[in-house]
């Protein structure tokens, strides 16, 4: 019996947040098989030249770039603007945008407010500006305090570069779209909060910046990052018509009608748009007792109405987008598998699911101080203001034994970004893989079970994804999904993992009455 399944799997990731996978559990430890393949069979990430790319004595842009011409000159600039063209519109109406470059000379730098061509002279040296339409990303943040970024302390979050990322932080206050509005440095009406991430504002509690900060580090593009988390909500709350689900929608819906605008104007054009989802399930809701079935619809609610209820023709081909991807966080306080953790494993694992997968799971190993030590990564960016503390001991990660410190908001916005970045842009093969059963115990390589009753296991693998893992099992076993395996048979039977041709991992299994 052979089943082909695709996996969106995630682990840490290498060298950053990424370690090997270790599932702790209170009395239990886990197995891991080491696979022979190399790690990376292709790349699939963007192959589009990164800006600003200056070439002689020409510079391309892209719409809002921030150009410092300290990287010409080390003196200040003499600037003069001599000729524009001017080939995108203002948001929202069909005029012509009034310029192409300005100068800011407080800031020593070049603003691209338009799509066009200019020719400028710096310090009587003449320069040739192409200003190109910039591709962003549009992600949202949803579920508990831990995604909103409860405890977490604003000025302490990452700083991005102006002009490389946008913020919005709360759905219950967000404004009806109004007609016009944009998210440049021109924009004649601006979100509120929009530019939170970088000078211009303060910051933002949470991983968001982090987030935005790694994925512009990845894929020099630009990025707006919306925060729809609500602190003590659980799963039912943000299933389909439910206020938080609503809110979330009401927020997404509008910076889609934002970018819309300025894909029409020719300022972006759109690349991505995901949701990473903070889980926590089995909380008190309404006297419902908890199970993996229930969860699994309450999950099917949330993650089908938004693709169903955020699709809308951004580009204005007659062909509707709608988000690609749903990123699971489960909440990590303690070395257990309860609550929806088993769901958010097996719908990642699940053919199922194949647009689902975990955004993280490094807060698993920030529990123990050894896995914070090997885990937790190097400061590597600016912060807004003050001092930012790392982490020495496991027992300080939380700000009030649930909540994070900001510096462990940033290192998950940096991991979010990691993995998602490996799900949307690129293709690897496996390094290894890791199985433990559903409950935290350790899977042998000799395992029983009797007839009629099923081992269920979980499955993932490092770098982060692989298309097709394939599955075997003998004739005396059964396998449905996710990850569970029925015994059929009294008999020694097999269970065998293979990517390609290759077998990552074989298991015996032994039928018993």
């Amino acid at each position: 019996m052979k089943i082909i399944i695709t996996l969106l799997l995630s682990l840490f990731f290498a060298a950053s947040c990424l370690s090997a996978c270790n599932m702790d559990s209170a009395d239990a430890t886990q197995e891991e098989t080491t696979a022979t393949t190399a790690a990376t069979e292709e790349t699939a990430a963007a192959t589009e030249p990164r800006m600003p790319l200056i070439t002689n004595n020409n510079i391309d842009l892209y719409y809002d770039d921030y150009f410092d011409l300290s990287q010409l000159y080390d003196e200040k600039a003499i600037v003069e603007i001599k000729e524009q063209t001017v080939a995108s519109k203002k948001v929202g109406s069909d005029d012509a945008d009034d310029a192409v470059i300005y100068y800011h000379e407080e800031k020593n730098c070049l603003i691209a407010v338009g799509v066009g061509t200019a020719t400028i002279a710096v310090n009587g040296t003449e320069y040739k500006i192409h200003v190109h339409t910039a591709p962003i990303s549009l992600f949202m943040i949803a579920g508990h305090s831990i995604g909103e970024g409860k405890t977490g302390v604003a000025e302490q979050s990452v700083l991005c570069t102006e002009g490389t990322a946008y913020s919005m932080h709360g759905a219950k206050n967000v404004e009806s779209y109004v007609p016009g509005t944009g998210i440049g440095f021109s924009a004649a009406q601006k979100p509120k909060d929009i530019n939170a991430f970088t000078v211009e504002g303060q910051g933002a509690q949470g991983e968001g910046a982090a987030l935005a900060w790694k994925w512009n580090q990845l894929t020099g593009e630009k990025v707006w990052v919306l925060n729809a988390a609500v602190g003590g909500t659980c799963l039912p709350e943000w299933t389909k018509d439910q206020p938080s689900y609503e809110n979330a929608v009401k927020l997404f819906t509008y910076a889609q009608n934002v970018l819309t605008a300025e894909i029409a104007a020719g300022h972006y054009r759109l690349k991505d748009m995901a949701i990473i989802y903070h889980s926590a399930a089995n909380f008190s809701y309404k006297n419902v007792e908890y199970t993996d079935e229930l969860g699994e619809q309450w999950y099917d609610s949330m993650w089908n109405g938004f693709k169903s209820d955020l699709s809308m023709d951004m580009n204005g081909d007659g062909v509707d987008e709608t988000v690609q991807r749903l990123g699971l966080v489960p909440i990590w306080t303690g070395n257990d598998m309860g609550s929806d953790k088993p769901a958010n494993y097996f719908m990642s694992a699940s053919d199922s699911y194949k647009d689902v997968f975990m955004a993280s799971l490094v807060g698993k190993d920030w529990l123990t101080d050894a896995g914070l030590k090997k885990s937790f990564p190097e400061i590597d960016y600016e912060i807004h203001s003050g001092s930012i503390i790392v982490p020495s001991t496991s027992s300080n990660i939380f700000s009030d034994g649930v909540h994070y410190v900001q510096s462990a908001y940033n290192a998950q916005g940096l991991c979010i970004a990691e993995n998602m970045y490996r799900v949307l842009r690129t293709v690897e093969k496996p390094e290894s893989l890791v199985l433990v059963k559903s409950d935290g115990n350790k899977i042998y390589d000799k395992m029983d079970v009797k007839v009629g009753k099923s081992i269920e296991i979980l499955v993932y693998v490092e770098p982060y994804t692989v298309d097709d893992l394939t599955f075997t099992v003998s004739d005396n076993l059964e396998i449905k999904f996710p990850c569970q395996i029925i015994g059929k048979e009294v008999g020694v039977g097999t269970l065998t993992i293979s990517y390609k041709d290759e077998v990552l991992a074989l298991k015996t299994i032994t039928v018993k009455e």
